[in-house]
């Protein structure tokens, strides 16, 4: 939830933030990243003015806002399955992006034009320019490269899939999304403190994403460090344009794909099953049922005398709220056939 007051995008739509959240809580106006929705549970006008009203953005004003937030289909960062990342990975596969054109991207007030690519569109900025290419040049002379952005393949896609499990299994579970994305310090494997999962597996051999700026012209040879002569050679490893727009990094993932990611999930399917035995212990029923349950943002204890949901744990001044924590509410519940077990 941020201000919307520019103009170029929508000339007669200008916002506040406390506006576009206020229209989302109490007029069902959906936010501008749709799998965003507002849990409207304690929530208040007086609340979104004491939130935006400050004058300034501050932390906790967001850490505060965020407790009223919640996310639709989440996506598991510990999922070991190709075809789920694959998933997530094609989910905007053939959307529409906003763009300038190259030769207008510098002056004031040009319409933004509107490309549909094939593949998956990835961009290092949120309005990037000009039109989209497909896999990366081994040229360090191609100018699209640098002032284009990218749209990823099925056949690029299916690769990271791949790659993205197998550091999965090689450095989970994550407790953290930060686990997830930033490297690890606390070991010996000096493969994992040089990067996160998602950036390895970007980077890995069999990911043909980045494959062009691995040839030999776009790296540093031995003789070109050894005349640099750093004192962490292994900082010079690897393409030469790492970190530039032309090159896709985890940061051009996550744009896209970050806020729907989640160390594990609050939603449970749960189930169990039951028999009644007769007086010599031979079955006579069986019965399976299933509860689908969705753990709540607020604690157990959301009285005036409790915890607001933002309550950090070791903060906690309810007693039943250090003890139970969140609630969780039954979402659906069904008999199961034995077929269906």
């Amino acid at each position: 939830i941020a201000p919307h007051l520019t103009e170029l995008y929508e000339a007669d739509r200008r916002f506040t933030a406390q506006q576009i959240a206020e229209r989302a809580f109490f007029e069902n106006e959906p936010l501008p990243n749709r799998r965003i929705k507002p849990y409207t549970r304690n929530i208040s006008k007086n609340l979104l003015e004491d939130y935006f009203g400050r004058g300034t953005a501050t932390v906790k004003g967001a850490d505060e806002m965020a407790s009223h937030l919640m996310v639709e289909g989440p996506f598991n960062v510990n999922s070991t399955s190709v075809d789920a990342w694959r998933a997530l990975f094609s989910s905007l596969r053939g959307k529409s992006v906003g763009s300038l054109k190259i030769e207008e991207a510098l002056s004031r007030g040009v319409p933004v034009s509107t490309a549909t690519p094939e593949g998956v569109p990835v961009a290092p900025v949120s309005l990037p320019n000009g039109e989209p290419v497909e896999g990366s040049s081994d040229e360090p002379s191609d100018r699209e490269q640098w002032y284009c952005w990218r749209e990823l393949t099925d056949e690029e896609i299916d690769e990271l899939a791949v790659a993205v499990v197998e550091q999965v299994k090689k450095r989970g579970p994550f407790l953290s999304l930060s686990e997830f994305i930033n490297r690890r310090l606390d070991g010996n494997d000096k493969e994992l403190s040089v990067k996160g999962a998602l950036q390895a597996a970007l980077d890995h051999q069999d990911v043909s994403i980045n494959e062009g700026f691995r040839s030999p012209i776009r790296t540093f040879s031995p003789s070109e460090t050894g005349l640099m002569k750093p004192e962490f050679p292994e900082a010079l490893a690897g393409p030469i344009a790492y970190g530039s727009a032309a090159y896709v990094d985890q940061a051009d993932i996550l744009r896209n794909f970050g806020a729907q990611l989640t160390p594990r999930g609050d939603t449970f399917v749960v189930r169990t099953y039951g028999d009644s035995l007769d007086a010599s212990g031979a079955v006579r029923a069986r019965a399976w049922c299933e509860a689908v349950v969705q753990r709540m943002p607020e604690y157990l204890d959301a009285g005036d005398d409790g915890d607001p949901a933002h309550t950090r744990q070791e903060a906690l001044a309810s007693k039943a709220n250090r003890r139970f924590g969140r609630p969780f509410r039954l979402v659906s519940f069904r008999w199961l056939a034995p077929e269906d077990v």
